[in-house]
């Protein structure tokens, strides 16, 4: 009854208690919301997570009174299974832009995108990379609880036909 009452816990906390290892998807942020906490000076701190087939983008919230900050954004790409940090960059006192967000994070997929290039050698067309790390960071974006919800459906109605 123990290991039901902690699970139950981290996954609808009582009033007063945070969620812990279970993220809520946001709707409105088009995001995962996880590891929130209160710090002693009474601000509130999560990490919002976008994902795709491809990429990871984490973005440190922090909440102060009346101003939202985001203290740094992290990039990952799939090695095979596992995640792979791929670039990060800190701010400081920097207000939430989701604009600024975004183009920092295709900023930071450009970079990888074109060093990977140059390091094999191959194509080093700008503009290219350019627009496929615009795609590929555009496609964290995108809705994953619906694509989810219509990969599904697209199976039973595959499994329905048989």
């Amino acid at each position: 009854m123990k290991a039901q009452s902690n699970f139950l816990d981290s996954i609808l906390p009582k009033f007063g208690n945070t969620r812990k290892a279970a993220p809520v998807y946001c709707a409105n942020q088009k995001m995962f919301i996880s590891d929130n906490y209160i710090s002693a000076a009474g601000n509130t701190y999560y990490k919002g997570v976008r994902f795709s087939d491809r990429t990871i983008v984490v973005e440190h919230i922090g909440l102060f009174h009346n101003w939202t900050y985001i203290d740094e954004i992290k990039l990952y790409a799939f090695d095979g299974t596992q995640p792979t940090l791929i670039s990060s960059v800190k701010f400081d006192k920097c207000f939430y832009s989701k604009d600024l967000i975004r183009d920092e994070a295709e900023k930071m997929m450009f970079n990888y995108i074109s060093s990977q290039s140059q390091m094999k050698g191959a194509n080093n067309n700008q503009e290219y990379m350019r627009r496929m790390a615009t795609d590929m960071i555009g496609e964290t974006y995108n809705n994953q609880i619906e694509k989810i919800a219509e990969l599904k459906a697209g199976i039973s109605k595959l499994l329905d036909a048989k």
